[in-house]
């Protein structure tokens, strides 16, 4: 997987566009050799408690939906860096 894919992820969730279990699927399941990756990961699995919901239904607050922006928007970046330095 790599950071286009990562933040497709997070934009999808966050969007409310995922399927079912990519979620769990993503934050539990995915292996990931670059460190970047395994941070935003371990950071996404653990963000209702670093952020927990106000709405029972959500899985974390409003500050941490604003956190999984800020992970799209540094993957995206590095998917460019990537794909500028060929």
């Amino acid at each position: 997987m790599d950071y286009s894919k990562v933040a497709n992820i997070l934009e999808e969730f966050v969007d409310g566009r995922g399927k079912p279990w990519d979620w769990d699927d993503y934050t539990s399941a995915a292996v990931f050799d670059d460190p970047f990756l395994q941070e935003v990961q371990a950071r996404m699995a653990a963000l209702s408690l670093e952020y927990p919901p106000a709405v029972r239904t959500h899985y974390c607050s409003p500050k941490g939906i604003e956190l999984i922006r800020h992970y799209i928007g540094e993957l995206r970046a590095k998917a460019a860096a990537c794909e500028r330095s060929g």
